[in-house]
């Protein structure tokens, strides 16, 4: 009689895993989500501008790039793996190395001459004002009588 090994740790890891890779690929809404690794974002929405906020712990302010054009937000962003001493053995090591890229796509037109970002504890934060629209002016109409 054959013994069937069940390993269920092995199991559950490749089961998170997979559900893993199911939730990196997928995008929200108004929003590409690359191959390359990604940061967790908040998007929200003013009544004159839109506000996203990036989670970037450990990345470097000035290794963060922000690209707009009118109606889309592109975040950029690098970790490179530290260098080991010569006797240091990793034994676990979960964090994430390479590039990290969002992109978004903004139903109203943004202002990108007035885009501010800040960052705060780990914390990018976008504020992208919206373009004012015309408001609509009352036109008088001026009748000549024959």
């Amino acid at each position: 009689m054959a013994m069937i090994r069940w390993t269920p740790l092995e199991e559950m890891s490749l089961l998170r895993n997979q559900i893993d890779r199911i939730f990196d690929s997928s995008a929200g809404p108004g929003e590409k989500r690359s191959s390359k690794h990604y940061f967790p974002v908040e998007v929200t929405e003013l009544a004159d501008a839109y506000v996203v906020r990036a989670l970037v712990p450990g990345i470097d302010p000035t290794q963060i790039k922000v690209d707009s054009t009118p109606k889309e937000l592109h975040l950029t962003a690098a970790i490179q793996p530290r260098k080991l001493e010569k006797d240091e053995n990793v034994h676990i090591n979960e964090f994430q190395y390479g590039e990290f890229s969002r992109h978004f796509t903004f139903p109203q037109a943004i202002d990108v001459e007035k885009i501010e970002a800040e960052y705060d504890l780990g914390i990018l934060h976008i504020k992208l004002p919206k373009v004012e629209t015309a408001k609509a002016k009352p036109v008088e109409i001026k009748i000549q009588r024959q």
